[in-house]
């Protein structure tokens, strides 16, 4: 009886020790993650503007004709660029509308050789001014939008051999893109 006795106090002396060392251990929390499909919303109303940097590259077909001179050729042009852009869009329920313009500083060169005479050109800068309009997905609230606007930028058109003459213009254009 005196080993019954013994035994039962043993356990129990052993389980009150494994319950006061559970009760020193700190409780693990756990955060339930965001629902993104259920009861959280984003909203794109806001002003914006950030920096950005990237690599263009173009091929034309130039064409001349003058006195003595007559054909065209392939020219491939090539740069780094980088700039800025800035905006603010309007959310109205799950549409979004929005005004956006950027502008890029770059040096896209290239060169033809016409009958002795090499001409270059160069785009130094470039910039949009856009319109956006868009809707916003209810499931992971993605931003589906179009965008078009006006586009400018400086080209450089530079003419020597026989002949030596540089022509600087700002030409403009347009734009369209989607996401």
């Amino acid at each position: 009886m005196k080993t019954i006795c013994g035994v039962v106090c043993c356990c129990a002396l052993m389980s009150l020790g494994t319950l006061v060392k559970a009760a020193d251990v700190p409780a693990k929390k756990v955060d339930a993650p965001i629902d993104f499909a259920y009861g959280y919303t984003y909203n794109w109303t806001g002003f914006y503007f950030g920096a950005n940097a990237g690599y263009s590259w173009a091929t034309i077909n130039p064409k001349v004709s003058g006195p003595g001179l007559t054909g065209g050729t392939s020219e491939t042009l090539s740069s780094l660029n980088g700039g800025a852009q800035v905006g603010y869009n309007w959310q109205i329920n799950s549409f979004v509308f929005g005004i956006e313009s950027d502008f890029q500083s770059a040096n896209l060169r290239g060169s033809a050789l016409f009958g002795g005479i090499n001409e270059t050109d160069n785009l130094r800068w470039f910039g949009t001014a856009r319109a956006r309009i868009g809707y916003v997905t209810p499931i992971h609230q993605l931003l589906l939008y179009g965008t078009g606007g006006a586009s400018y930028g400086q080209v450089g058109t530079t003419l020597l051999g026989a002949t030596n003459a540089s022509l600087t213009r700002t030409r403009a254009g347009w734009t369209v893109g989607a996401a």
